[in-house]
C-alpha cells in the first residue's frame, strides 16, 4: 500500500475517532445551568384551599436524557429557587413530587422538560407548581 494512501487512512480513522470522542451526553461536565421556581398551592386534608407561597427547602430532581431514573438532585432555596450547574448539551427532565391526600393518586411528579442546545447556555424551567 502506498505511504501516502496509509497515511491518508489513518488521517481520516483519527479525525473520525477524535470528533465522535467529543460529542458528551447529556449531563454533567459541561458549562450549562439549568434555573427554576417551585410553587406551593397548600390544601387542608378536606381539600380547602389553605395558601400558596414559593417552595422553600422542596427536593428537584434531574434525569440526563432519557434514562428511566434521575440522576441528581437538589433543594430549593427559600424563595423556591433552584440551580444546576456544569451540564453538556442535551435534553432534561426535572420534577418535584406533588402530595394529594384527597386524590386518587396521593403523589404524582409534576415534569418539565427543557434542552441546553448550546456550550454553556443557562436554561430556564418554566414554574414547577406542586400541590401539597
Amino acid at each position: 500500500m502506498n505511504k501516502n494512501i496509509r497515511h491518508s487512512i489513518i488521517w481520516v480513522f483519527t479525525s473520525i475517532l477524535v470528533l465522535t470522542a467529543c460529542e458528551k451526553p447529556a449531563g454533567e461536565g459541561g458549562l450549562g445551568s439549568i434555573t427554576g421556581k417551585v410553587f406551593v398551592r397548600e390544601y387542608t386534608s378536606s381539600g380547602v384551599f389553605k395558601s400558596e407561597y414559593f417552595a422553600p427547602d422542596e427536593k428537584v430532581y434531574i434525569v440526563y436524557g432519557d434514562r428511566p431514573i434521575y440522576d441528581d438532585e437538589t433543594r430549593t432555596h427559600l424563595d423556591g429557587t433552584y440551580q444546576f450547574n456544569y451540564l453538556n448539551k442535551g435534553t432534561y427532565t426535572l420534577f418535584a413530587y406533588s402530595e394529594c391526600d384527597t386524590c386518587s393518586v396521593p403523589v404524582i411528579a409534576i415534569q418539565e422538560q427543557v434542552t441546553i442546545s448550546s456550550k454553556g447556555e443557562n436554561v430556564s424551567v418554566p414554574l414547577i407548581s406542586i400541590t401539597k
